[in-house]
């Protein structure tokens, strides 16, 4: 997903489960946050490693899970990841979910472009179209909930 929906979608998550939107949206973009700015310094060669692992989400819970701004920042982060290994799948490379194991599974993608070489190729794809649905789903929320 890009950048903006994993926004959209934590805005919408937040107002249908009553929970601090400042929190949710942080934890959703996070992950971004995170890996594309050690890929941007070199640290990294891929876009998908320390933020968007499952073993970070895990080593967080402990910390997070104590307040419900914590909970927030969960919610958030895990949303985020299920946003990306879903926009995978539907786009036909259910082989790049394995981001999620990093560091155990050194996985390259089968798209590996810097992002916004990636954002120009997605548009167009089945799972762009996903994400419009999303935006759809948060104007609605924002509209509605507001």
């Amino acid at each position: 997903m890009l950048f903006p929906t994993h926004l959209a979608a934590a805005y919408t998550i937040s107002k249908h489960t009553s929970t601090d939107a400042l929190a949710v949206i942080t934890g959703a973009a996070l992950p971004d946050i995170l890996d594309k700015s050690l890929a941007a310094q070199g640290v990294t060669t891929l876009y998908h490693t320390f933020g968007h692992s499952i073993y970070t989400v895990m080593a967080a819970i402990p910390f997070l899970r104590e307040s419900q701004r914590g909970r927030g920042i969960l919610l958030g982060w895990m949303s985020h990841l299920l946003l990306d290994g879903i926009q995978m799948i539907i786009n036909g490379r259910a082989s790049d979910v394995q981001f999620l194991f990093w560091p155990s599974i050194q996985h390259v993608p089968e798209v590996f472009l810097p992002p916004i070489r990636f954002s120009k190729h997605y548009i167009g794809t089945p799972a762009f179209y996903t994400e419009i649905g999303i935006w759809v789903t948060a104007i609605l929320t924002f509209v509605t909930r507001s």
